[in-house]
């Protein structure tokens, strides 16, 4: 159990893997396209075209959120499902909640 909470930690530590988590979770069907995910990032890019975030995503980043357990992607369909179960839904809720908390904080400073 300690090394599937640990690899879900993994997951979680990168903000681009909780923006994806997080959109998939707020979708009616928990589905999304790859080419549509990488164009809801948009926010959180990183600088990258929608390009490199596809393969960006495809690479690196959705096999170590199915690794987790926390979704199913079908790379030959680009096909992305959000699955996490407990009790990572309530480790993904907490880190969730957390982003969201601090996001006026990111914006409000300096303009």
């Amino acid at each position: 159990m300690t090394d599937r909470i640990d690899t879900v930690f993994r997951a979680l530590a990168h903000p681009l893997r909780r923006e994806v988590l997080g959109l998939l979770s707020r979708r009616e069907d928990d589905v999304a396209e790859l080419s549509e995910l990488a164009e809801l990032l948009r926010d959180v890019r990183e600088g990258r075209t929608d390009e490199q975030l596809r393969v960006a995503l495809h690479h690196n980043h959705l096999p170590i959120l199915r690794e987790a357990g926390l979704i199913e992607y079908d790379a030959r369909t680009g096909t992305v499902r959000y699955r996490a179960s407990p009790p990572a839904t309530e480790l993904v809720s907490a880190a969730l909640e957390s982003d969201a908390s601090r996001a006026p904080e990111q914006t409000t400073g300096g303009a």
